[in-house]
């Protein structure tokens, strides 16, 4: 079953017709109501997998999903808007779901969705880096997020500095502030670096 939030009623028709003419049976879409926020989230624990969308990824929501313990499938992009998801899935601590390119992508999805084990085991992954990743400390990277403005405000942080570095979840930022979890940034740059310059 394809599970996805509300949409107008011509979208959702479009749709439907799309899978008929595959071959798929339309009731296999499924469109959820909006909820309040603690049923929006509960029902999350009822999907095995999240499929991103591309090349605007979901932001907030895929957030939702990993904190609830639902693992994201992501593709790569250059964008701010088109990598979001992926550095937060990386963050999160499963750098394997991020796909790069279209293909890798359906190749993945296609793969997880025939492995019901393998899902089960990046779910409980996932669930416990909830206590040891920085993603998922939100006091942390308040402090964190704080500090930056600070360094930018007063002109310690500018873009020489940055100049032919490597592009990293934000989440990133808070680990280089804080001595004792610096050596994750190493560990983060091998799986989700992204060379990027300024003219």
């Amino acid at each position: 079953i394809l599970w996805m939030r509300t949409m107008g009623g011509v979208a959702a028709r479009r749709l439907q017709l799309r899978a008929e003419s595959r071959g798929v049976d339309p009731a296999r879409l499924q469109i959820a109501r909006n909820e309040r926020v603690p049923r929006y989230l509960a029902r999350y624990r009822l999907a095995d997998l999240y499929l991103d969308t591309w090349p605007f990824g979901s932001h907030t929501t895929v957030n939702d999903a990993l904190s609830v313990g639902l693992p994201v499938l992501a593709q790569a992009g250059r964008t701010f808007a088109s990598r979001a998801s992926a550095s937060q899935v990386i963050a999160a601590g499963l750098p394997e779901l991020v796909a790069n390119g279209l293909q890798g992508y359906v190749d993945l999805a296609i793969a997880l969705g025939s492995d019901r084990a393998r899902l089960g085991e990046l779910s409980s992954r996932l669930r416990a880096n909830r206590s040891r990743l920085p993603y998922f400390d939100l006091d942390a990277y308040t402090r964190a997020f704080e500090a930056v403005g600070r360094d930018v405000y007063d002109g310690r942080l500018v873009w020489e500095s940055m100049k032919e570095t490597r592009l990293i979840p934000d989440i990133a930022v808070h680990m280089t502030r804080s001595g004792e979890e610096s050596g994750q940034l190493d560990e983060l740059l091998a799986v989700g670096g992204t060379q990027i310059g300024h003219d």
